[in-house]
């Protein structure tokens, strides 16, 4: 969402394919660095089972694990910026 509202089209007559390159880029990008964008695989639990968010509570994923990989995609997002 981020690399479209930088990068996006302003008009319909714009190209859109690219945001769309650059998008495909971060995610490869992130794919290639973390090895997936699964949350459930980054995180290592499935938030839709109570005793898994439990756990991703109380091991503090959120600050050990999630906040390392929003840095990461803040550094590259800073990359686009004018």
């Amino acid at each position: 969402m981020a690399l479209g509202i930088l990068k996006g089209r302003d008009t319909a007559e714009e190209r859109v394919e690219t945001v769309l390159e650059e998008s495909r880029t971060f995610l490869e990008g992130f794919r290639e660095r973390f090895g997936t964008l699964e949350c459930r695989e980054l995180a290592g639990y499935d938030l839709s089972i109570s005793t898994q968010r439990k756990l991703f509570v109380i091991k503090r994923v959120k600050e050990k694990t999630c906040a390392g990989l929003l840095e990461w995609a803040i550094d590259e997002l800073e990359k686009h910026l004018p």
